[in-house]
């Protein structure tokens, strides 16, 4: 088995950090990675942490939520594109808001939201927020398509 010689400098200099690891004559530097902010995990690859109720730190909570936050914004990415079909789907312009299924939604969540302990009237708000949100963005989608 070849042995992988890897070598570790980290030097500092005008406050600017830079580090550079080398191995098998391959050298990479800080400045070769990309921005942390973009980077994002494999959707199979699951944030650990423990339960709310076991978490002793801060940053069990932050960790936990930073990953609940990433799952939720992706489901909500998943609800734009129907919506995106609705504008599709929906004949007229003044199909696009239909009050009758804002009302059935939100009630829907609150009745959701009371059986697992979150707060029914928050969750109205945030989803009221979400589907005025959704109407607008399927009313764009819906002329960009005809052309109105």
């Amino acid at each position: 088995m070849p042995t992988t010689k890897t070598s570790h400098n980290l030097t500092t200099s005008d406050s600017n950090l830079s580090t550079t690891i080398s191995s098998n004559n391959t050298t990479l530097t800080l400045s070769d990675l990309p921005d942390a902010s973009t980077l994002q995990l494999p959707s199979d690859i699951a944030a650990t942490y423990p339960s709310a109720s076991d978490a002793t730190t801060m940053a069990h909570v932050r960790t936990a939520i930073d990953d609940l936050d990433r799952q939720i914004v992706t489901l909500l990415g998943k609800r734009m594109r129907y919506i995106e079909a609705a504008a599709r789907i929906k004949p007229n312009r003044e199909a696009v808001r239909d009050q009758w299924r804002v009302d059935d939604v939100i009630s829907k969540v609150k009745a959701k939201a009371g059986e697992v302990d979150f707060p029914k009237e928050l969750a109205g708000e945030v989803y009221a927020v979400l589907v005025e949100g959704s109407i607008r963005h399927e009313d764009r989608r819906w002329v960009e398509r005809r052309g109105e």
